[in-house]
């Protein structure tokens, strides 16, 4: 049903009368991934690893916990070439492996891995809606729609096609073209949390603060471990000039994840701004170093 909170406290009770129960370890290991709690799930889908539960089911939402936590190039390193035994595991696979090439900027790869993905299976809802971001990265916005309304034909409450109808819409029309979809994949998926980011961050570009920061109290309740949620709520406290607020976020953030080049920009603004000169100048150093493209960081660190 959905209900993820309520799968955790069920499956945690039975873990501590059956603590080497495989399919329970797995099931939490996905109960946890959907709530945003990405430490943990990558946790217990190991453990469903080692206790020999099926690979097929283990590894492709494994995989994507990994992305999520940060771990692209590990992502690619273990998993770019690994041969699942059904169609619909090995496309959700290298469909995650696409993302992960296209994180760290490698078209071709994203690309040559997305065709790998619908050569697995011709059919599979993950990857057209993969293809469509091809099809929109070359600016073929109208094929991006096509291919995204073939996927909603077929699954009218998919909620990965209404957020990325709002970022081809978003593309095309800028403003703020892409938030009736990404409205509408919240509705469909009330935990989804890259909807909530892309809605958030649409209003923060319009500095509509109060509306931004009711949107983050929404995506910290379904949440409120999501790495993304803690990045926008710094953001948010950042804006507000509560710095002090921003700092203790970004700081669980950096705990659960390695580190991206915007959180090093952010901690390093927030550091200018309270005269912590020596922290900011090794926070918008990691930024540059990671991504030598981010003009706010370089112009700060100037």
């Amino acid at each position: 049903k959905k209900d993820n909170k309520a799968a955790i406290i069920q499956i945690k009770n039975y873990l501590q009368k059956v603590p080497d129960s495989v399919e329970a370890r797995y099931l939490l290991g996905r109960s946890l991934m959907e709530v945003g709690d990405l430490t943990s799930a990558e946790v217990e889908l190991r453990k469903a690893l080692e206790l020999k539960y099926p690979p097929d089911l283990v590894i492709p939402p494994l995989a994507n916990v990994m992305l999520a936590r940060g771990q692209a190039k590990k992502v690619i390193a273990d998993f770019a070439k690994m041969d699942l035994g059904t169609p619909t595991a090995q496309a959700d696979l290298l469909s995650t492996v696409a993302v992960a090439y296209s994180s760290l900027g490698d078209v071709p790869a994203f690309q040559s891995t997305v065709a790998a993905a619908l050569q697995a299976k011709s059919d599979h809802l993950p990857a057209l809606i993969l293809q469509a971001r091809v099809r929109a990265g070359a600016k073929d916005y109208d094929g991006a729609f096509a291919i995204l309304d073939r996927v909603l034909a077929a699954d009218s409450k998919n909620s990965g096609a209404w957020k990325l109808k709002g970022d081809v819409a978003q593309a095309k029309q800028g403003g703020d073209g892409g938030m009736e979809f990404y409205r509408k994949a919240v509705e469909m998926r009330p935990e989804f949390a890259s909807a909530h980011v892309a809605i958030i961050q649409l209003l923060l570009k319009d500095q509509k603060l109060d509306e931004a920061g009711k949107q983050i109290d929404a995506l910290k309740k379904v949440a409120p471990r999501n790495p993304q949620a803690l990045f926008l709520g710094a953001s948010y406290a950042y804006l507000k000039k509560d710095y002090k607020a921003s700092r203790d976020l970004l700081q669980q953030l950096h705990k659960l994840t390695q580190g991206a080049p915007l959180s090093f920009q952010l901690a390093g603004a927030v550091d200018f701004a309270t005269g912590a000169f020596a922290s900011a100048e090794e926070n918008l150093t990691k930024a540059l170093q990671l991504s030598p493209d981010l003009p706010a960081a370089r112009m700060t660190l100037i």
